[in-house]
């Protein structure tokens, strides 16, 4: 009777941590150009290539991807910001269907914000403006955003520096993308999960 019991429990565990695990929406190893059936880009300018999303001189474009009912997830990848112009960041949005509209994390050489865009680039409500870490030019860093419920959090190179929720719940699904902002960046390794 107890080698049954320690097998039922042992059992449920293995089943109740795979139901946890998160599962992969979404991942592109950047080989094969832009996906027009999963990217949208609304610059020219992004282009897809050696295993990059590139935004290759310092200006301002926008690219969004997945699926406009998409609500509980984490973005990964890895950024290498190329050049920073003044006031230049790397944008990462989530849970927006269009540009302005939706959360974002911008990392810039003075810190990061995190936002929430109400219709237009300064129509917005920030939830953190921190002057670290910091984000030079030419060195790599990664960048993991869980987006759940009206929950955020944003991790930097696997630490937490970020949590917070909107109090609005404002936005409850949506994409994800990349916004260079008077910069110029490459974006790999990435890979979106359910939470």
């Amino acid at each position: 009777m107890r080698r049954l019991v320690i097998l039922v429990l042992a059992i449920f565990l293995i089943s109740a941590t795979s139901l946890a695990a998160e599962k992969l929406l979404f991942e592109d190893d950047f080989q094969d150009g832009i996906d027009p059936a999963f990217w949208f880009p609304l610059s020219d300018a992004w282009d897809a290539y050696d295993g990059v999303l590139v935004f290759p001189t310092v200006s301002f474009g926008d690219i969004l991807g997945g699926e406009e009912d998409w609500e509980n997830y984490a973005v990964e990848c890895e950024i290498l910001p190329l050049e920073f112009g003044p006031y230049g960041s790397v944008r990462v949005f989530f849970r927006s269907n269009e540009v302005w509209y939706g959360y974002s994390a911008s990392f810039h050489a003075g810190g990061f914000m995190v936002h929430r865009f109400e219709g237009n680039w300064d129509q917005h409500t920030i939830f953190a403006n921190e002057a670290e870490p910091t984000f030079t030019a030419g060195v790599p860093f990664k960048v993991r955003i869980e987006v759940y419920r009206n929950t955020m959090k944003v991790f930097v190179d696997g630490e937490l520096v970020f949590e917070g929720e909107d109090p609005d719940d404002m936005y409850y699904e949506g994409m994800f993308g990349f916004r260079a902002d008077n910069s110029a960046c490459e974006i790999s390794n990435l890979k979106v999960y359910q939470l």
